[in-house]
């Protein structure tokens, strides 16, 4: 890999822990991640268990979205827009899996980036569907 490829690895990398260092993505990540030492392995599985537990609660909050359209004047409107929304953001982000793996190669470091920009962008999706329980 280009020297350039590798800078990119590790700045994302760098870019994304410290975003998560000030709010975890799940209960006990950032804990997980420092006992990891730095372990493609410990840090996947650390990774893996911060989405299983975004993936439920986007999940949850998808469902409770949806109901709350039931109090909207047009709530067949309002569930199609989350519906369109959810829908984009899934190939938002399918298609920047791709990208990322083709842009940054298969170096060792690629799915930790990769599961990184996942559970970030699951966590914001979840903060988005809380909008709609928040008014």
């Amino acid at each position: 890999m280009k020297l350039a490829g590798v800078l990119a690895i590790a700045s994302v990398f760098v870019f994304s822990f410290t975003a998560v260092a000030d709010e975890e993505l799940s209960p006990g990540y950032n804990a997980c991640m420092s006992a990891s030492g730095g372990v493609t392995v410990q840090m996947r599985k650390c990774q893996n268990d911060a989405f299983i537990y975004l993936d439920g609660k986007l999940n949850k909050i998808y469902k409770q979205a949806m109901l709350s359209c039931n109090d909207e004047g047009d709530s067949k409107a309002c569930k199609n827009t989350i519906l369109k929304m959810q829908r984009a953001w899934i190939k938002y982000k399918e298609a920047t899996v791709d990208y990322l793996f083709m842009a940054l190669g298969d170096g060792t470091l690629t799915p930790v980036v990769v599961d990184d920009f996942v559970n970030q962008t699951t966590k914001e999706q979840v903060k988005k569907l809380e909008l709609m329980l928040n008014r």
